[in-house]
C-alpha cells in the first residue's frame, strides 16, 4: 500500500525573509505536497491559505486545523517557517496509531548548538485523521477554558488516546532560535532546565550548514 505523505506549513509571517527563504527551500527539496497556512497575509508556498487573527497559539492551533482539513495525505509532516528540515526526515513512515517525533534536531541561536531528547511539535509526524482529532479538540478546549498556551505537543500530556513514539532521521533537523520564536523554549545551559537536564543533552559550537545562513 502507497502511503500519501504530505507537508502542513504554518507561518505568522513576522519571521526574517532571508531565514524564511531558506527554510521554504529545505522543505521543496523534500518533494512532497505541501499545504500551507499564513497570518493575515498570502505567501506564495505550496497550498495557501490566510488565517486572519493574533498571534499566540490558540491562532496556531486553527491554522494546523486549517491545514489538516485540506490536506490530502494519509501521513503529515509537521513544519515550522523557522526550522530548516533535511529531506531525510520526510523518509519516515509512521504507523496509522501513534503521533511520533523526531529526536535528531539541533537548537541553533548563531553561536552555539544544544541537542537533547525532547519532543516538539515542529518534528512531529502521524496519521493525518488523529492529528485533526487531536487539534479540533485542542481548539475547542482551548476556546472554553479561554487559554492560549503552548501545551501543543500530542500524546505528551497524559490526556492523549494515542501513544508517542521517537525516531531519528539519518541527518539532523535545525531550530533556528532567533529571539521571536513563537513554539518552542531556547535552552542552552543545564542550569536553564526547571528540572533534571534532559537525556543525551548535548552542547556544540556549530551544526552542519544548510546553506549559506547557518
Amino acid at each position: 500500500m502507497v502511503v500519501h505523505k504530505e507537508i502542513i506549513y504554518y507561518t505568522d509571517n513576522r519571521l526574517d525573509k532571508r531565514i524564511m527563504n531558506h527554510c521554504q527551500y529545505q522543505l521543496l527539496l523534500s518533494g512532497l505536497p505541501i499545504v500551507s497556512s499564513s497570518l493575515n497575509s498570502p505567501i506564495d508556498f505550496g497550498r495557501n491559505k490566510v488565517y486572519i487573527g493574533k498571534r499566540g497559539y490558540l491562532s496556531l492551533f486553527k491554522q494546523i486545523v486549517d491545514c489538516l482539513e485540506r490536506s490530502v495525505g494519509d501521513v503529515v509532516f509537521f513544519c515550522e517557517h523557522d526550522v530548516a528540515y533535511h529531506p531525510s526526515h520526510f523518509e519516515f513512515t509512521p504507523e496509522k496509531d501513534r503521533f511520533y517525533y523526531n529526536n535528531h534536531v539541533w537548537k541553533w541561536n548563531g553561536v552555539e548548538a544544544v541537542k537533547y531528547d525532547s519532543r516538539w511539535l515542529s518534528q512531529m509526524c502521524c496519521n493525518r485523521k488523529i492529528a485533526l482529532s487531536h487539534f479540533v479538540k485542542k481548539v475547542e478546549h482551548e476556546i472554553k477554558k479561554d487559554l492560549n498556551h503552548n501545551r501543543s505537543e500530542p500524546g505528551t500530556r497524559g490526556n492523549d488516546i494515542h501513544k508517542t513514539e521517537t525516531w531519528e532521521s539519518p541527518f539532523p533537523n535545525i531550530d533556528l532560535r532567533h529571539g521571536k520564536n513563537l513554539t518552542g523554549v531556547s535552552r542552552f545551559k543545564p542550569e536553564d532546565f526547571r528540572g533534571p537536564v534532559p537525556k543525551n543533552f548535548i552542547k556544540k559550537d556549530s551544526v552542519p550548514s544548510y546553506g549559506d545562513i547557518l
